[in-house]
């Protein structure tokens, strides 16, 4: 967890230390037994959602226009971190997803909810057929839930 926290302040210069030192402890367990048997190495759990969920609050000090770059920084470090290599428009899309909880929401309506959002900014614009490719990779790597309009985060865990 060190590693990855000293990462993260040496690429992004954060202030808030102790906010990000709480997020990565809550989000990671390290295991070293699994069924009762002895681990040779220990396995970490890293949980997704609570860490999608956690990264706005330790955001307070970066100022509005880069909330977003920097949001997506972080995730990139993480998700690189775990070898997940995502471009920043999936992890954008993955970001956007994590307040839906269980309600149901159709790629198109969230299309045009992104879309409406990230206007002005030219990075962040998403095509029809883009955003469908986007989340059927999201889907296939395991990291949400994509069926019949149900767009989720999954609950699954990353292990390193």
């Amino acid at each position: 967890m060190s590693t990855l926290k000293e990462e993260i302040l040496e690429q992004l210069q954060l202030k808030n230390e102790v906010g990000l030192s709480q997020l990565l402890q809550n989000c990671m367990t390290l295991h070293r037994m699994l069924n009762n048997i002895p681990l040779d190495n220990p396995v970490t759990e890293f949980k997704i959602p609570k860490f999608l969920l956690g990264i706005k609050p330790i955001l307070n000090e970066v100022p509005k226009r880069d909330f977003t770059t920097t949001a997506i920084r972080i995730i990139k470090i993480v998700f690189d971190k775990f070898d997940y290599e995502l471009s920043d428009k999936e992890i954008l899309a993955l970001y956007e997803i994590r307040g839906l909880g269980k309600f149901k929401k159709k790629d198109s309506v969230l299309l045009e909810e992104l879309n409406k959002e990230y206007s002005g900014q030219a990075d962040y614009t998403y095509e029809k057929y883009e955003l469908r490719d986007i989340l059927k990779e999201l889907k296939n790597i395991g990291l949400i839930d994509f069926r019949r309009g149900a767009i989720m985060i999954s609950d699954r865990v990353m292990l390193e």
